[in-house]
C-alpha cells in the first residue's frame, strides 16, 4: 500500500489521517493498539511530499513508546523508507544523534528540555541555533498535563515556532477532564477552554467540590468541553467503535542493560550446563524454563526455600508509566502476576508511588471493592479463582509476568468479557515482554503457535546461542 492509498485502512484511521492533513495542530484520542501511530506517519509521509512537512521530533513517554514508532515503520510496507533516530544516552551522545539526519527524531519527554536548551533557554531572546524540527508528535501528550511540569514549560518556548504539533493520547473518562486543559493550551493557547486553567475550571466545574469530587458538576459541563474540541480533537464515534475487536493486544517491549543481558546469558548457559546441555529432558526443560522466567521478570530465586534477589528493573519502569498514565485519565488497572517474586516487586514498586491505592485479590472483599470501583489497581494471579468476575472498569490490563499456560490466560480475560457489550472502548492487554529472553517464545505461543511451542522455541533459541559462541563469552 502506498501512503497516498488508504481505502485498506479501518475507518478510523482513514479518518485520523484526514483529520492530521486538514489541522496543523491537531489532538487524536484514541487508545493505544488502534493504529494511531501509523495513521500519524502516514500523515507526516503525506504532507512531506508537498513539503508541509519537514523535519518531525516525536517525544515519546518511555522507551517502549520509542519502540512503538519503529515498530510501525517496520510492520507497515508504506511506511518503511522513513529514517528514525532515537536521541537518547548521555549528552555527548546525544548532540552526536541530534545532528545525524533522519525524517524522524525520536527523544524521552524527560529529556525534551535538555534538548530545547540546545537552541532556546528560559530567558533567551533568541534561538542559539536554528531549531531544526517544523513538527513535534507528543506521543502521549498526558505526559504534558501539568503546567508546572518543567518539559511542559520548555515545550511551551518553541511553540510558535512549530508548523504543526500532534498530540497523540487516550480518550479522558469524565474524571480525566481536568487533566486536558494544559494540553489542549499548547495547541490553540487557550481560544477553546480558557486562557488560564482557573478560567477552566470555574466555567466547567464545580470549583467547592474540585478537591473532593472527581466529575465535572456543572449541568453539561462534559457535553460542553467535548463540543469545544470537536475541531481539533479527533475522537472515534459509535461506527468506528463497531470495527474494533474486544480485546486489543499490545506487547510493550523492554531491553536489558548490557551488563543485565550478559548475566542473563551467563545465567542461561549455567543452567544448560547443569541440565547437560541438548540430552535435556522434557521435565529439566520446564524447570529451566522457570528459572528463565524469573529473570526475564526481574528476580533470581537464590534456593528452594523461596529466596529470591533483584534482577533488573526494566520491566518495573514499564508497570509504572502505564500505571501513571491510565491513572492520569482515571482508568482502573488490572496487573496479572505469575511468580511470588513478581508480586513482590509489583507491591514494592506501587508503595513508592505517591498515593496509589491498590488490592491484591485474595477474595470476594477485593472483587467487591473493585466492581464499586473503589480500588485503581487490582493485582491478580490469572488461577487464583475461575470464579472471578471483574465487571466494571479495567480497560488497562498489564501482564507483568507471562504465563506459559493458555488456559489461565484466556480464563484471566474471560473474567472481564462481561458486560462488553455495553462498552464504549476495546479493552487493551498490554505485555510487558523482555527482549532476548523465554518471554518472546511465551508471546509467540500467545499469537498463535500454542503453548506446545515454547520449550522447543527456548531450546532452539539456546542452542543457536551456545553454537554462534555467545554462551560460551564470559
Amino acid at each position: 500500500m502506498r501512503s497516498e492509498d488508504t481505502t485498506s485502512l479501518r475507518r478510523h484511521e482513514r479518518r485520523i489521517i484526514q483529520h492530521l492533513l486538514n489541522n496543523p495542530k491537531a489532538a487524536i484520542w484514541v487508545d493505544p493498539g488502534n493504529g494511531q501511530i501509523m495513521a500519524a506517519l502516514t500523515a507526516i509521509d503525506l504532507l512531506r511530499k508537498p513539503l508541509k512537512v519537514g523535519n518531525v521530533l516525536v517525544v515519546s513517554a518511555d522507551d517502549s513508546d520509542v519502540h512503538a514508532w519503529g515498530d510501525a515503520i517496520e510492520e507497515h510496507e508504506h511506511l518503511r523508507h522513513l529514517s528514525v533516530v532515537n536521541i537518547d544516552g548521555d549528552p555527548p551522545n546525544r548532540l552526536w544523534e541530534m545532528e545525524q539526519p533522519a525524517d524522524i527524531h525520536t527523544i524521552r519527554y524527560r529529556a525534551l528540555g535538555w534538548l530545547i536548551d540546545q537552541f532556546l533557554r528560559e530567558g533567551d531572546t533568541k534561538f542559539r541555533q536554528i531549531w531544526y524540527w517544523d513538527t513535534v508528535v507528543l506521543s502521549e501528550s498526558g505526559c504534558f498535563r501539568q503546567q508546572s511540569n518543567q518539559s511542559w514549560k520548555a515545550l511551551f518556548r518553541i511553540v510558535p515556532y512549530l508548523g504543526r504539533m500532534i498530540q497523540l493520547t487516550s480518550p479522558p473518562s469524565v474524571y480525566g477532564l481536568k487533566q486536558i486543559w494544559s494540553q489542549i493550551y499548547l495547541l490553540d493557547g487557550g481560544q477553546r477552554l480558557g486562557a488560564t486553567i482557573q478560567e477552566y475550571r470555574h466555567r466547567w466545574f464545580d470549583i467547592s467540590e474540585i478537591q473532593r469530587s472527581r466529575w465535572p458538576t456543572l449541568e453539561n459541563a462534559e457535553e460542553q468541553i467535548h463540543d469545544a474540541l470537536s475541531d481539533i480533537v479527533f475522537e472515534m464515534d459509535e461506527e468506528d467503535h463497531r470495527e474494533l475487536p474486544r480485546f486489543v493486544p499490545v506487547t510493550i517491549k523492554v531491553s536489558l542493560s548490557d551488563c543485565d543481558a550478559i548475566k542473563y546469558r551467563q545465567l542461561e548457559r549455567k543452567y544448560w550446563t547443569e541440565l547437560g546441555g541438548k540430552r535435556i529432558s522434557m521435565g529439566d526443560a520446564g524447570n529451566l524454563f522457570w528459572k528463565l522466567s524469573q529473570l526475564a521478570n526481574g528476580a533470581i530465586y537464590l534456593d528452594s526455600g523461596g529466596g529470591w534477589v533483584p534482577f533488573h528493573r526494566a520491566k518495573l519502569v514499564s508497570l509504572r508509566n502505564l500505571v501513571q498514565s491510565s491513572l492520569a485519565m482515571y482508568r482502573p488497572v488490572i496487573i496479572f502476576y505469575t511468580l511470588r517474586s513478581d508480586l513482590s516487586l509489583i507491591c514494592a514498586l506501587l508503595e513508592r508511588m505517591r498515593d496509589i491505592t491498590y488490592r491484591v485479590y485474595k477474595g470476594e472483599d477485593e472483587e467487591e471493592a473493585w466492581n464499586e470501583g473503589s480500588v485503581p489497581v487490582m493485582i491478580v494471579h490469572p488461577g487464583d479463582d475461575h470464579g472471578l468476575k471483574l465487571k466494571d472498569g479495567g480497560e488497562s490490563i498489564v501482564w507483568y509476568g507471562l504465563n506459559p499456560s493458555l488456559e489461565l490466560y484466556e480464563n484471566a480475560l474471560s473474567r472481564l468479557d462481561v458486560g462488553l457489550e455495553r462498552r464504549d472502548r476495546s479493552i487493551r492487554i498490554n505485555h510487558i515482554v523482555t527482549e532476548g529472553t523465554v518471554d518472546e517464545d511465551v508471546m509467540r505461543s500467545i499469537g498463535g503457535l500454542g503453548a506446545e511451542s515454547i520449550i522447543p522455541s527456548m531450546l532452539r533459541r539456546i542452542e543457536e546461542r551456545a553454537e554462534e559462541g555467545s554462551l560460551n563469552s564470559e
